[in-house]
């Protein structure tokens, strides 16, 4: 009776083209390695390296990737892979997105001018790929004729100091 069953359900599957792949789940989820980045102004979902309990790269089909945390702006982003397929477990781990240098920024409106005018701020344009960068200016703050130092220190998702150069012009 039994082999009956079997048979006609069998002959059942075949006449509506179904294929039934079943398998055990065999493999397990061991760990990940991920790197760190650096801002790029944009979302940064790095894709982790994972690998089984024997050490073996795991393909990207047998798992999924979570992301936890600010993936576009500067810190920790924490990612958790779990498996999926014939792969079970899961992974945790972490990647940094680094601040950029603000050297590796454009300055625009720099300029220099007449010591008639006395101290004058200068107003900046600093971006990263057309995007607005923060930053603090520190000046010598004189007004004297002769060349003057500008800091520009990086803040937010920038960091480092940027000199410049202008020139304060004697007036006849």
């Amino acid at each position: 009776m039994v082999k009956k069953m079997l048979a006609l359900m069998t002959a059942i599957c075949l006449s509506f083209g179904a294929v039934v792949q079943t398998y055990a789940k065999s493999y397990s989820i061991a760990y990940l390695k991920i790197k760190n980045v650096t801002y790029t102004g944009s979302a940064i979902r790095n894709m982790p390296k994972v690998y089984n309990e024997k050490g073996k790269r795991v393909p990207s089909r047998y798992f999924s990737v979570i992301y936890d945390g600010d993936t576009t702006n500067a810190g920790v982003v924490e990612v958790s892979v779990h498996g999926t397929g014939k792969y079970d477990g899961y992974a945790t781990g972490s990647y940094v997105i680094r601040k950029r240098s603000i050297k590796q920024c454009k300055v625009r409106g720099l300029k220099s001018y007449d010591a008639n005018q006395g101290f004058a701020n200068q107003d900046l344009a600093i971006t990263y790929r057309g995007q607005d960068v923060s930053y603090r200016l520190y000046y010598d703050y004189s007004a004297k004729p002769g060349t003057h130092t500008l800091k520009i220190k990086g803040l937010g998702n920038f960091t480092g100091t940027l000199i410049k150069k202008y020139r304060i012009y004697a007036t006849d």
